[in-house]
């Protein structure tokens, strides 16, 4: 599966979700598009459009060392991905791996390799023999290459096929209302190319279900009054699955 096919299947993820949980989501035949990302086309002449933005925890000011939260969780990714086929290369019996990891500054492309290798060699070299494995269900492991800080193991059964994970230490953004208007903003530059497609457009702002999507509006940012021109505009709680209507007042993209 290709970057565009993957785009698209999580666009899909998040449409269906926020379809199921508006009471009133209008009847139509459902296109999914690109600009807006989908068209429900309720009559001949009526056409709705749902533009969707996927929106990231940004670094901390006293933070600018550090990888954004999305560019960590890829190379995180990656990591355990090959590091998973280096290990599984011994024929050890298969098992669920589940990582911590902590923020860390980016790393080079070159570096990657070498930190996949680095993580298998420490869980090979610290994991019971395959005969004592016999005696245990599950077990951890802390001494392992950083940003990694543990390892939670369970022994699976042979018709189970091995399984890597990592979890992110992350915090969550409650006063959210600069970085909704700013999503806000950046998808107005695009308004009228939507309304091209369509008569009318909603906005959907989500965000990922990683550390990196730890975004939820408290009540301050859920009553603030954004300016949008698009006819709704949703914040959709990836994480909590809260979705909020928010409140907007008339706004001409046009106007300075």
């Amino acid at each position: 599966m290709n970057n565009q096919e993957k785009t698209k299947d999580l666009e899909k993820l998040h449409f269906d979700k926020f379809k199921k949980m508006t009471p009133d989501f209008p009847a139509g035949q459902i296109i999914h598009n690109d600009s807006p990302d989908f068209l429900i086309k309720q009559t001949e002449d009526m056409t709705l459009g749902i533009e969707l933005c996927l929106i990231h925890l940004r670094p901390a000011n006293n933070q600018s060392d550090k990888a954004p939260l999305q560019q960590q969780e890829g190379q995180i990714d990656k990591i355990c991905r090959l590091a998973k086929d280096k290990f599984e290369a011994n024929k050890y019996p298969n098992l669920n791996i589940t990582l911590l990891a902590t923020e860390f500054s980016p790393l080079r492309k070159k570096r990657i390799p070498h930190k996949a290798e680095e993580l298998a060699n420490s869980l090979y070299q610290q994991l019971p023999s395959k005969a004592n494995l016999e005696s245990l269900d599950q077990f951890k492991l802390s001494q392992l290459p950083e940003p990694f800080q543990n390892a939670n193991i369970v022994i699976l059964p042979e018709n189970m096929k091995s399984r890597w994970q990592c979890s992110g230490a992350g915090f969550a953004l409650l006063d959210c209302r600069k970085r909704i208007q700013e999503a806000i903003k950046e998808k107005t530059k695009k308004y009228h190319l939507y309304l091209k497609n369509c008569n009318r457009c909603w906005l959907l702002i989500t965000t990922p279900t990683k550390p990196s999507g730890f975004i939820h509006p408290d009540e301050k940012s859920r009553e603030h009054i954004y300016n949008s021109p698009f006819e709704r505009t949703y914040f959709l709680d990836s994480n909590d699955n809260q979705l909020h209507l928010l409140k907007t007042t008339t706004f001409n993209p046009d106007s300075k």
